[in-house]
């Protein structure tokens, strides 16, 4: 046993490995931006009635904020206030995809600009239905939006698990 460990070639192979540089993957680096499988983003949004939309723009811009360590990023305004920073997050989306060369043939703009359209479009009919405005004919068409504003968020969100 002691042969062995005196021996100059088992302290060479120990140098060699030793000596042997540590190579990051991409499995190391954090995800730039929150990849969410199919069927759990369905089920969270539809159970959640919509806030799971909340979550969903706070972990994006986390993921963000990790990946690209930039200290001026704060996720937890940009998630509450998604209507407000849903057009930067698909400029970021279509910035990534295009630095990776991935051909999506998705325009953020239109896509974000829809979201804002219904996501305030539900707001306002569900506030008017608190108030007893059209009731009930406001909760069903806030409702009936409902797949509409989750179509735009899953839009998003195929991209986002593309980059």
């Amino acid at each position: 046993m002691s042969d062995l460990q005196d021996s100059p070639s088992s302290s060479s192979n120990l140098e060699t490995i030793s000596a042997t540089p540590v190579v990051a993957t991409a499995k190391d680096s954090p995800a730039k931006f929150y990849v969410v499988a199919p069927k759990k983003f369905f089920i969270l949004f539809f159970v959640t009635l919509g806030l799971y939309t909340v979550a969903w723009s706070y972990q994006h811009w986390a993921h963000f904020k990790r990946a690209t360590k930039d200290d001026d990023i704060w996720p937890g305004p940009r998630g509450l206030f998604s209507i407000f920073f849903i057009h930067s997050l698909g400029r970021m989306i279509e910035g990534t995809l295009k630095q990776k060369a991935i051909k999506q043939g998705w325009d953020s703009g239109p896509v974000a600009t829809m979201f804002v359209i219904v996501y305030l479009g539900i707001n306002v009919l569900d506030r008017m239905a608190a108030r007893g405005i059209g009731s009930p004919i406001t909760d069903i068409l806030s409702l009936v939006l409902l797949p509409l504003l989750c179509n735009q968020l899953y839009s998003f969100q195929q991209a986002a698990n593309g980059a």
